[in-house]
């Protein structure tokens, strides 16, 4: 198995492209934004407007070097904007280089490796892209070299007291007796790999 620092930058935005590809699949015209996910707090349509905000806030910090907080915040879902944030977020991955440091609001203030930012995108749009998915009444895995990069990121999320704040990106490991790399990361991540089923 390769190991994440083993990958490249280019290796990990394609990744992530080809997870937002397989979440493009998902997102048919009559898609039900009202319908739960896993993410308790958020219908599919915010959990779509929540990637969204996601999407255009890294765009901005790896196209200029810094952002703020206000260009994570949520937007609407339409088809149109939700293709055209991926479309800023993957050209922007393709144009980064490694040696590039980014300020993620997010994250704080420092500047943090481009390929770190890359590689919590590439997290961040799997798992939710298991979230949407169990949404709309389906299921989601991505491709083995992504389950196995995914498991690799998710050992390093801050676990315990981070994951109580009312700012938490996730929520508290679940246990859960679902075997398998990808069922692992989920609980890891605070999901329930049998929610839904």
């Amino acid at each position: 198995m390769t190991t994440i620092s083993e990958l490249t930058i280019d290796q990990l935005a394609q990744m992530h492209a080809r997870v937002c590809a397989d979440v493009a699949a998902l997102l048919t015209p009559d898609v039900d934004l009202r319908r739960s996910t896993p993410c308790a707090d958020w219908d599919v349509g915010a959990l779509l407007a929540h990637q969204i905000g996601q999407n255009r806030g890294f765009t901005r910090a790896v196209s200029t070097g810094t952002s703020e907080p206000k260009d994570f915040a949520p937007v609407k879902y339409s088809a149109d904007v939700w293709t055209e944030s991926v479309r800023a977020l993957t050209d922007a991955f393709a144009a980064a280089t490694a040696s590039e440091l980014v300020v993620l609001a997010e994250f704080g203030p420092d500047p943090l490796p481009v390929t770190f930012a890359v590689a919590a995108q590439l997290l961040d749009i799997a798992v939710h892209g298991w979230d949407l998915a169990r949404g709309l009444g389906t299921d989601y895995e991505p491709a083995p070299d992504i389950v196995d990069a995914v498991a690799q990121i998710a050992t390093v999320v801050p676990d315990g007291q981070a994951r109580l704040a009312d700012d938490a990106q996730f929520a508290p490991v679940v246990e859960s007796a679902t075997v398998g790399t990808w069922a692992e990361a989920l609980a890891r991540l605070g999901r329930d790999p049998q929610w839904g089923s």
